[in-house]
């Protein structure tokens, strides 16, 4: 579970910059990267490497990210001021939301329950989901990408293109196989987590935010089950 924050985050940030705002990678990288590096510590307890992170029941790895989050979110404090890019503001603004919630009682209880979903005790269905959010985020970008060209070639710009129908099926693409691949449980926590993460940058794109939608985070799910066999009990 704590490897997915920090994935979601920097999958945020990344795939909005890939996808169509690639001209504002070098004002990101001046204005905003002090900010991106508040991320650096988490990033430390996330890893899973050297046996950083044991399993996602283990109570000290849980207390160390909790309090990892404190330290990130007073370094955002004192400088979110310098980056002046909106997407990046908003995106890390999702991610400790999403921090947040698991620090919670609730929050800690359904992160430890996922060590009894399906993708956690089944490497088959684990890798199958694995490929499964692949095979999304690549039909999602390429479709995306060749619909936002072919507006622009038409002479439509991007201010009233409307995405809300490709996340809707790049939504439906991933929430539904999660379910069917790792269980209700899972697909429930997916569901939460992309609507706490989403809603501070999910205005932008001018889509009613629902719990439904989703946007930045399939690769992440993928990386996350990637990393799921050496978290796993």
């Amino acid at each position: 579970m704590f490897k997915l924050v920090l994935a979601l985050s920097f999958a945020a940030i990344f795939c909005e910059c890939s996808l169509i705002r690639k001209d504002l990678l070098a004002k990101r990288s001046d204005s905003c990267s002090e900010l991106m590096a508040c991320s650096f510590p988490l990033s430390e307890v996330e890893s899973g490497d050297a046996g950083a992170l044991n399993e996602l029941s283990d109570e000290a790895a849980y207390a160390l990210f909790c309090q990892q989050v404190k330290t990130f979110k007073t370094c955002f404090d004192d400088t979110k001021s310098q980056c002046d890019q909106d997407g990046v503001l908003k995106a890390i603004e999702g991610q400790i939301a999403v921090a947040d919630n698991i620090c919670t009682p609730e929050g800690k209880e359904a992160s430890f329950a996922l060590a009894k979903s399906d993708c956690a005790t089944d490497d088959v269905k684990r890798l199958e989901a694995q490929e499964l959010m692949d095979a999304c985020s690549l039909s999602f970008q390429f479709e995306l990408e060749v619909a936002v060209i072919t507006a622009m070639s038409n002479g439509q710009g991007l201010e009233s293109f409307d995405f809300c129908p490709y996340l809707d099926q790049l939504n439906n693409c991933v929430v539904t196989g999660a379910t069917d691949k790792c269980g209700d449980e899972f697909g429930s926590f997916l569901s939460q987590v992309w609507q706490t993460a989403a809603q501070p940058s999910f205005e932008q794109f001018g889509c009613e935010f629902q719990s439904r939608h989703a946007r930045r985070f399939v690769k992440a799910i993928s990386a996350f089950l990637g990393g799921y066999k050496s978290l796993k009990r």
